[in-house]
């Protein structure tokens, strides 16, 4: 597993250089069959670029800030409760099936 700051990137977006090497990493980790995990995730353009270069996961401010034990487990309780249902393997989205 490969673990990257974005502390180290900050605005991905507005810089090429600092997106290039965030991008490098992710690519060179999972060409070697690796799991990518950002770390202090904090803005929505941040999250875009990570889901768009094939991060794994992520974690940080956006997604749910720090919590005592307690709150987290009725914040993984919510979420579970909230999550929308599984397609059926081979199911079809509604974009699928208009051609999208």
């Amino acid at each position: 597993m490969v673990m990257t700051e974005t502390e180290c990137f900050g605005s991905v977006i507005a810089n090429e250089g600092p997106a290039a090497i965030v991008s490098a990493v992710i690519g060179l980790a999972r060409g070697l069959g690796l799991n990518v995990v950002a770390e202090g995730v904090e803005k929505r353009s941040q999250l875009n670029f990570l889901t768009r270069e094939g991060c794994s996961a992520s974690q940080g401010y956006l997604l749910c800030p720090p919590l005592p034990a307690a709150q987290f487990e009725e914040w993984l309780r919510s979420r579970a409760t909230a999550a929308p249902k599984k397609r059926k393997p081979g199911a079809r989205t509604r974009s699928a099936r208009r051609g999208r």
